[in-house]
Protein backbone atom coordinates (compact mmCIF):
# COMPACT_ATOMS: atom_id res chain seq x y z
CA UNK A 1 0.00 0.00 0.00
CA UNK A 2 1.05 3.31 -0.86
CA UNK A 3 2.34 5.51 1.92
CA UNK A 4 1.89 9.14 2.34
CA UNK A 5 6.01 9.57 2.71
CA UNK A 6 6.20 7.58 -0.10
CA UNK A 7 4.02 10.08 -2.18
CA UNK A 8 5.85 12.94 -0.84
CA UNK A 9 9.42 11.10 -1.90
CA UNK A 10 7.83 11.35 -5.49
CA UNK A 11 6.55 14.89 -5.30
CA UNK A 12 9.76 15.44 -3.97
CA UNK A 13 11.83 14.46 -7.00
CA UNK A 14 9.40 15.28 -9.41
CA UNK A 15 10.19 19.33 -7.55
CA UNK A 16 14.36 18.47 -7.94
CA UNK A 17 14.05 16.96 -11.87
CA UNK A 18 12.28 20.32 -12.84
CA UNK A 19 14.48 22.64 -11.01
CA UNK A 20 17.78 21.19 -12.78
CA UNK A 21 15.93 22.95 -15.53
CA UNK A 22 14.85 26.01 -14.00
CA UNK A 23 11.49 25.54 -13.13
CA UNK A 24 9.26 24.85 -10.29
CA UNK A 25 5.46 23.73 -9.29
CA UNK A 26 2.79 24.88 -8.10
CA UNK A 27 -0.70 24.22 -7.39
CA UNK A 28 -3.45 25.58 -6.75
CA UNK A 29 -7.51 25.60 -7.25
CA UNK A 30 -8.35 29.51 -7.67
CA UNK A 31 -10.58 29.31 -10.25
CA UNK A 32 -10.25 33.36 -11.39
CA UNK A 33 -6.67 32.59 -11.86
CA UNK A 34 -6.64 29.37 -14.39
CA UNK A 35 -7.87 31.20 -16.61
CA UNK A 36 -5.45 34.07 -16.95
CA UNK A 37 -2.67 31.39 -16.48
CA UNK A 38 -3.79 29.43 -19.36
CA UNK A 39 -4.53 32.69 -21.74
CA UNK A 40 -0.67 33.43 -20.76
CA UNK A 41 0.68 30.15 -21.28
CA UNK A 42 -1.31 31.07 -25.38
CA UNK A 43 -3.31 28.00 -24.58
CA UNK A 44 -6.83 28.93 -26.29
CA UNK A 45 -9.25 26.87 -24.85
CA UNK A 46 -10.31 23.98 -21.60
CA UNK A 47 -11.55 20.74 -22.12
CA UNK A 48 -15.49 21.11 -20.85
CA UNK A 49 -14.97 19.26 -17.71
CA UNK A 50 -12.37 21.58 -16.68
CA UNK A 51 -13.51 24.51 -17.78
CA UNK A 52 -13.81 27.49 -15.43
CA UNK A 53 -16.95 28.42 -17.51
CA UNK A 54 -18.82 25.75 -17.92
CA UNK A 55 -18.24 23.22 -15.48
CA UNK A 56 -19.51 22.95 -11.99
CA UNK A 57 -16.15 23.49 -10.46
CA UNK A 58 -15.47 24.24 -6.83
CA UNK A 59 -12.08 24.66 -4.52
CA UNK A 60 -13.19 21.44 -2.99
CA UNK A 61 -13.40 19.03 -6.79
CA UNK A 62 -10.54 20.21 -8.72
CA UNK A 63 -7.42 20.95 -8.61
CA UNK A 64 -4.62 22.43 -11.18
CA UNK A 65 -0.58 21.81 -11.36
CA UNK A 66 1.61 24.11 -12.85
CA UNK A 67 5.43 24.54 -14.10
CA UNK A 68 6.77 28.16 -13.59
CA UNK A 69 10.09 29.46 -15.04
CA UNK A 70 10.34 32.50 -12.73
CA UNK A 71 7.00 34.03 -12.85
CA UNK A 72 6.09 32.76 -15.96
CA UNK A 73 3.67 29.75 -16.38
CA UNK A 74 5.14 26.97 -18.97
CA UNK A 75 3.45 23.78 -18.41
CA UNK A 76 0.03 23.35 -16.68
CA UNK A 77 -2.83 20.27 -16.25
CA UNK A 78 -5.70 20.40 -13.83
CA UNK A 79 -8.09 17.36 -12.39
CA UNK A 80 -11.93 17.04 -11.24
CA UNK A 81 -13.22 14.89 -8.42
CA UNK A 82 -16.88 13.13 -8.79
CA UNK A 83 -18.77 11.17 -6.85
CA UNK A 84 -20.16 8.72 -9.41
CA UNK A 85 -21.82 6.70 -6.97
CA UNK A 86 -23.64 4.06 -8.99
CA UNK A 87 -23.63 5.78 -12.09
CA UNK A 88 -21.10 4.60 -14.54
CA UNK A 89 -18.68 7.54 -16.51
CA UNK A 90 -20.56 5.77 -19.62
CA UNK A 91 -23.86 7.59 -18.78
CA UNK A 92 -22.31 10.15 -16.56
CA UNK A 93 -20.14 11.36 -19.68
CA UNK A 94 -23.47 11.00 -22.12
CA UNK A 95 -25.25 13.39 -19.81
CA UNK A 96 -22.53 15.64 -19.05
CA UNK A 97 -21.71 16.42 -23.03
CA UNK A 98 -25.38 16.77 -24.18
CA UNK A 99 -25.95 19.75 -21.69
CA UNK A 100 -22.17 21.31 -22.74
CA UNK A 101 -22.22 20.69 -26.37
CA UNK A 102 -25.19 19.17 -27.95
CA UNK A 103 -26.93 22.71 -27.50
CA UNK A 104 -24.56 24.60 -28.18
CA UNK A 105 -23.81 22.77 -31.96
CA UNK A 106 -25.43 23.26 -35.33
CA UNK A 107 -27.59 20.04 -36.22
CA UNK A 108 -24.74 18.47 -38.83
CA UNK A 109 -22.27 18.03 -35.47
CA UNK A 110 -24.01 13.98 -34.46
CA UNK A 111 -22.04 11.96 -32.46
CA UNK A 112 -21.87 8.65 -33.73
CA UNK A 113 -20.12 7.06 -30.31
CA UNK A 114 -19.49 8.69 -26.82
CA UNK A 115 -17.61 6.22 -24.55
CA UNK A 116 -16.42 2.83 -25.38
CA UNK A 117 -18.29 0.19 -23.42
CA UNK A 118 -15.48 -0.26 -20.77
CA UNK A 119 -16.31 3.27 -19.73
CA UNK A 120 -18.97 1.40 -17.84
CA UNK A 121 -16.82 -0.41 -15.05
CA UNK A 122 -16.03 3.49 -14.27
CA UNK A 123 -18.25 4.29 -11.19
CA UNK A 124 -17.72 5.42 -7.57
CA UNK A 125 -15.58 7.80 -7.17
CA UNK A 126 -13.42 9.35 -10.32
CA UNK A 127 -11.11 11.73 -11.11
CA UNK A 128 -10.93 12.99 -14.43
CA UNK A 129 -7.60 14.80 -15.41
CA UNK A 130 -6.86 17.17 -18.69
CA UNK A 131 -5.66 20.42 -20.29
CA UNK A 132 -2.32 18.75 -20.07
CA UNK A 133 -0.18 21.76 -21.91
CA UNK A 134 3.42 22.65 -21.73
CA UNK A 135 4.82 25.95 -23.44
CA UNK A 136 6.86 24.87 -26.65
CA UNK A 137 10.44 25.23 -26.49
CA UNK A 138 11.11 25.39 -23.21
CA UNK A 139 11.82 21.77 -22.47
CA UNK A 140 9.67 21.06 -19.68
CA UNK A 141 9.62 17.13 -18.51
CA UNK A 142 5.47 16.56 -19.31
CA UNK A 143 6.36 13.25 -17.34
CA UNK A 144 7.98 15.35 -14.12
CA UNK A 145 4.69 17.24 -14.84
CA UNK A 146 2.05 14.52 -14.36
CA UNK A 147 3.85 12.42 -11.87
CA UNK A 148 3.90 15.54 -9.99
CA UNK A 149 0.17 15.89 -10.69
CA UNK A 150 -0.57 12.03 -9.65
CA UNK A 151 1.22 12.80 -6.15
CA UNK A 152 -0.80 15.65 -5.33
CA UNK A 153 -4.16 14.24 -6.46
CA UNK A 154 -2.92 11.14 -4.02
CA UNK A 155 -2.63 13.53 -1.69
CA UNK A 156 -5.78 15.14 -1.72
CA UNK A 157 -8.15 12.81 -2.16
CA UNK A 158 -7.24 9.60 -0.41
CA UNK A 159 -10.08 7.68 -1.04
CA UNK A 160 -10.96 7.25 -4.97
CA UNK A 161 -11.69 4.41 -7.65
CA UNK A 162 -10.97 5.33 -11.08
CA UNK A 163 -8.37 8.22 -13.11
CA UNK A 164 -9.47 8.73 -16.70
CA UNK A 165 -9.21 11.06 -19.42
CA UNK A 166 -9.68 12.00 -23.18
CA UNK A 167 -6.67 12.49 -25.84
CA UNK A 168 -7.23 13.19 -29.60
CA UNK A 169 -6.52 11.04 -31.76
CA UNK A 170 -3.38 12.71 -33.62
CA UNK A 171 -2.32 13.06 -29.69
CA UNK A 172 -2.56 9.30 -29.30
CA UNK A 173 -0.52 8.83 -32.93
CA UNK A 174 2.67 10.73 -31.46
CA UNK A 175 2.70 9.01 -28.34
CA UNK A 176 0.82 11.22 -25.33
CA UNK A 177 -0.64 8.01 -23.74
CA UNK A 178 2.96 7.24 -21.98
CA UNK A 179 2.99 11.28 -20.76
CA UNK A 180 -0.49 11.14 -19.11
CA UNK A 181 0.77 7.24 -16.52
CA UNK A 182 -2.39 6.08 -17.28
CA UNK A 183 -2.50 2.22 -18.58
CA UNK A 184 -5.84 1.16 -20.13
CA UNK A 185 -6.45 2.68 -23.72
CA UNK A 186 -9.30 2.33 -25.27
CA UNK A 187 -10.53 4.08 -29.11
CA UNK A 188 -13.94 5.20 -30.04
CA UNK A 189 -14.60 8.31 -27.44
CA UNK A 190 -16.31 10.94 -28.98
CA UNK A 191 -16.76 9.99 -32.26
CA UNK A 192 -18.20 12.62 -34.86
CA UNK A 193 -19.77 12.26 -37.93
CA UNK A 194 -18.04 15.88 -38.47
CA UNK A 195 -15.46 16.74 -36.26
CA UNK A 196 -17.18 20.54 -34.86
CA UNK A 197 -13.26 21.49 -33.27
CA UNK A 198 -9.75 20.10 -32.41
CA UNK A 199 -11.47 19.92 -29.17
CA UNK A 200 -14.34 17.91 -30.01
CA UNK A 201 -12.83 15.76 -32.55
CA UNK A 202 -12.04 12.04 -31.90
CA UNK A 203 -10.60 10.83 -29.49
CA UNK A 204 -9.80 7.84 -26.97
CA UNK A 205 -10.43 6.56 -23.42
CA UNK A 206 -7.19 6.48 -20.96
CA UNK A 207 -7.92 5.23 -17.69
CA UNK A 208 -6.46 3.61 -14.39
CA UNK A 209 -7.77 2.12 -11.16
CA UNK A 210 -6.50 3.40 -7.82
CA UNK A 211 -4.29 0.19 -7.20
CA UNK A 212 -2.82 0.62 -10.60
CA UNK A 213 -2.07 4.34 -9.90
CA UNK A 214 -0.62 3.55 -6.30
CA UNK A 215 1.85 0.54 -7.75
CA UNK A 216 2.81 3.17 -10.60
CA UNK A 217 3.76 6.01 -7.50
CA UNK A 218 5.97 3.31 -5.55
CA UNK A 219 7.68 2.84 -8.49
CA UNK A 220 8.97 6.34 -9.55
CA UNK A 221 8.90 7.07 -5.77
CA UNK A 222 11.85 4.35 -5.69
CA UNK A 223 13.44 4.57 -9.09
CA UNK A 224 14.20 8.21 -10.22
CA UNK A 225 15.29 7.39 -13.65
CA UNK A 226 12.12 6.39 -14.74
CA UNK A 227 11.02 10.31 -14.38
Amino acid sequence: MLTSLQTMRLLDRCRMELAKDGFHLRDNVDLRSVRALSEEMGKPYFTRFLSPSHSDLTVTNCLWTWVFDGSSPVGMIGARYDELGDENLLRFAERRLVGLTDEELPNEYVIENRLPFEATKITGRAIYIGDLCVVPRRRVSVRCLTAAHLALILLRWRAFDWMYTFARDRDVKRGVVKDYLLTEVFQGANSWTVAPSAELGEHWLLLSSRPQLERLAMRLAKIPDRL
